[in-house]
């Protein structure tokens, strides 16, 4: 179709004023729209010259070597490439309903042409950066969400941890010993020290009072608070939540119950 409505487009420096678009423009670029998890795109099909077309193709290659040299991990973002925007090419369009101005984008199908006549027909796909990137970052955070069942929480010193695994164990228990005549017997503790083995998550503020907390408790007469028996420990896996780095810290001590 040739519509005047669909006018103008343009891609970082290539401009298209013809108006002969093949196809309405204005989509939906989805990854998993129940989820909300969707950019808004245009899939741009339009009749060109030959110079317009190697224009859309310097274009592409001038975005395709910025995005290739982008990091693969930003230090400063503590992200990677799909984690943030990056190289972007600026685009401008209006449609029936839809108007882009300056919209950061990215190329999600490269231009290709096919011989109609006396123009070539030109495709290409591209998508809003900013939009791309929250939904990869959703993305991650619903799949995280399906990796952990916890099991229940347990409060250490003022932090609550949510639980990986149950926790409840016993440690000092008896020693069961066979007399000289076969006869089973015991020695050692006849009541075991009640322990909890604990693996959860918390926050990196929680990890820290934790580590702090330890350090205090260790040095003081068990009391009926938790005394530690191991040294706490704890690994870093990235979470970012609605679009802000939220690290998940899980946690691993094991503490007793002094007996009184």
């Amino acid at each position: 179709m040739t519509c005047d409505l669909i006018n103008p487009l343009s891609v970082g420096s290539w401009s298209y004023a013809a108006g002969m678009w093949t196809a309405y423009p204005a989509v939906y670029q989805e990854k998993d729209t129940e989820l909300g998890l969707t950019a808004e795109g245009l899939n741009v099909s339009v009749m060109c010259t030959t110079a317009e077309w190697t224009a859309i193709r310097a274009e592409f290659n001038t975005w395709r070597e910025a995005r290739l040299q982008d990091e693969v991990y930003d230090e400063d973002e503590e992200a990677s490439i799909r984690e943030v925007v990056g190289s972007t090419v600026t685009v401008s369009a209006k449609t029936r309903g839809v108007e882009w101005v300056n919209r950061e984008c990215y190329f999600l199908a490269a231009p290709q042409a096919e011989d109609v006549g006396m123009y070539l027909q030109v495709t290409f796909d591209l998508v809003d950066a900013a939009q791309w990137v929250q939904i990869y970052n959703r993305e991650k955070e619903v799949e995280q969400s399906d990796e952990v069942v916890y099991c229940g929480t347990f409060t250490l010193w003022g932090t609550t941890l949510k639980l990986r695994k149950p926790p409840e164990s016993y440690q000092d228990m008896p020693q069961l010993t066979l007399s000289a005549g076969g006869k089973s017997y015991t020695t050692g503790p006849r009541v075991p020290t009640e322990t909890r083995v604990l693996e959860g998550d918390t926050t990196q503020a929680g990890w820290n009072s934790i580590y702090s907390n330890c350090k205090s408790n260790a040095s003081a007469v068990p009391s009926t608070d938790w005394f530690p028996v191991t040294p706490p420990a704890a690994t870093v896996t990235k979470r970012v939540t609605a679009g802000m780095r939220n690290d998940l810290y899980t946690v691993s001590i094991t503490v007793a119950q002094p007996q009184t």
